[in-house]
């Protein structure tokens, strides 16, 4: 289990099972909202982007991994948080902010905030993955998310992916 180091003490008790945690640290370092910095050495940090997928891309790029694909990164909420205002703005209470539905319930300025992010600071990040592949040619991130807003990583079609691979692990077997 991967953990954020910096939750590490607030959730050890609750989670009792947690055998030999991986304790990542996690800089939360901006500017203007923003960051600028995409790390490959997970094993002494990595930065935050405002979203876990960041983190996901920065393990992969340590542990050797070429190419990363994005699936249901839609890059949109019903929320966003806005880090000079330090407030929730509504977006689109029609947007569902992952895979499952927005309850009513949380389709408000109180509860919405767990369907939302810092948009400046996700998409911040998200160039910063994407600058790290153009100087890195050995890993690459790519989307292959249907449809979505995120336009920032290469786009590829799902199916050909899944297809390809299918092909490739037939012709192996044999």
């Amino acid at each position: 289990d991967f953990i954020r180091m910096q939750s590490y003490k607030d959730i050890s008790s609750i989670y009792h099972g947690i055998k030999n945690p991986v304790l990542v640290p996690i800089w939360q370092v901006y500017d203007d909202y923003k960051t600028y910095r995409f790390s490959d050495a997970a094993n002494k940090y990595v930065h935050d982007g405002g979203t876990v997928t960041y983190m996901a891309m920065q393990l992969a790029a340590y542990m050797g991994f070429a190419e990363v694909y994005l699936l249901g990164v839609d890059f949109s909420f019903p929320f966003t948080y806005n880090a000079r205002t330090k407030k929730y703005e509504q977006v689109d209470l029609n947007q569902a902010a992952h895979f499952y539905q927005t309850s009513e319930e949380s389709k408000n300025a109180k509860t919405g905030f767990h369907f939302g992010g810092n948009d400046e600071l996700v998409k911040s990040a998200y160039v910063a993955a994407e600058k790290y592949c153009i100087n890195h040619d050995n890993f690459q991130i790519y989307n292959a998310t249907r449809g979505g807003k995120l336009e920032i990583f290469p786009r590829v079609d799902f199916d050909s992916i899944v297809k390809k691979e299918r092909e490739c692990s037939e012709s192996a077997i044999g």
